[in-house]
């Protein structure tokens, strides 16, 4: 994995997104003003929507390569991941080869909020 990573600053990026620090399950969802453009573009392309929603409809997290099978398989998934993980709304549980990926609790209604709230 280490040939797909990248150096950026001091810190070290997966196509993932940045690696978080031990103990940081990633499990908060919080969009500041400035952040609600990003969360609505992850919502909008229509892969990272048929992903989110292969994970709504899972008892479980997924692999990669479960949710290219249940969603017709960009091989671009992982990438949809890192999006959908920096709007907040996924997060992976477990590492390597051995690592899923779920719904973070309660950032769809978070989002859903978000849709509905007055932009003023």
């Amino acid at each position: 994995m280490a040939g797909r990573e990248r150096q950026v600053g001091s810190a070290w990026e997966s196509p993932a997104g940045p690696r978080r620090p031990a103990g940081d399950s990633g499990s908060h969802f919080s969009i500041p003003r400035e952040g609600e453009p990003a969360a609505i573009d992850a919502l909008a392309h229509r892969h990272r929507l048929s992903i989110l929603r292969a994970l709504v409809q899972s008892d479980v997290p997924l692999s990669v390569p479960q949710l290219r099978v249940r969603v017709s398989g960009p091989a671009t998934v992982l990438e949809h991941l890192g999006t959908l993980r920096s709007a907040g709304f996924v997060e992976m549980v477990g590492q390597g080869r051995a690592s899923k990926w779920r719904v973070v609790p309660g950032s769809l209604d978070k989002a859903a909020a978000l849709i509905a709230s007055d932009p003023q």
